[in-house]
């Protein structure tokens, strides 16, 4: 775990391309989580919903290409960013709050699900949601793994957005 979030602090600091960033987050949190898929949602200022950032697994292809957005209060993962707590499901099937929208655009199966928001300084800017646990079902261990993953995360997202407006501002002035 600490190797993990070392490089994860490695991958933030070394870069401002938030999409890079993002892509080796997921990947780590999938990895060392054991999952089948996952997303990390961000949400949109001007329009206020969840965009999938970065998608991976069976069928993220499709995902991506569709370029869906969601309500910022629906479903697990809306939940999770309107509570500011980790949403965890073992068996979404049985869980009304569960959006089965996506399942059906993607033909994929969602079994069980993490949802956990990426907070900085109080404000909440997403979540990681990771997807179907291959060994049992999602734990408080793996809760803690992925809040301090989505910390890390939130540092990035952060530097990122800063360094944009930054650039735009300068484009804006002429230099």
């Amino acid at each position: 775990m600490k190797k993990v979030l070392f490089e994860i602090s490695w991958a933030i600091s070394s870069t401002l391309h938030l999409d890079g960033v993002l892509e080796r987050v997921l990947d780590e949190s999938i990895k060392l989580i054991g999952c089948e898929a996952g997303s990390i949602l961000l949400i949109d200022s001007k329009t206020h919903l969840l965009n999938f950032k970065v998608v991976k697994g069976e069928r993220s292809a499709i995902l991506r290409d569709l370029n869906v957005k969601i309500k910022i209060d629906d479903g697990l993962v809306g939940m999770a960013i309107q509570t500011g707590r980790v949403v965890i499901v073992n068996n979404v099937q049985d869980d009304q709050r569960f959006k089965k929208d996506i399942d059906r655009l993607t033909g994929f199966t969602t079994q069980s699900i993490m949802a956990v928001p990426i907070t900085t300084k109080g404000c909440i800017l997403g979540a990681i949601e990771i997807i179907n646990k291959k060994s049992g079902g999602f734990t408080n261990k793996d809760a803690e793994a992925i809040s301090a993953i989505a910390s890390q995360s939130a540092i990035a997202i952060e530097n990122a957005r800063l360094y944009e407006e930054i650039y735009a501002l300068k484009e804006y002035m002429g230099d």
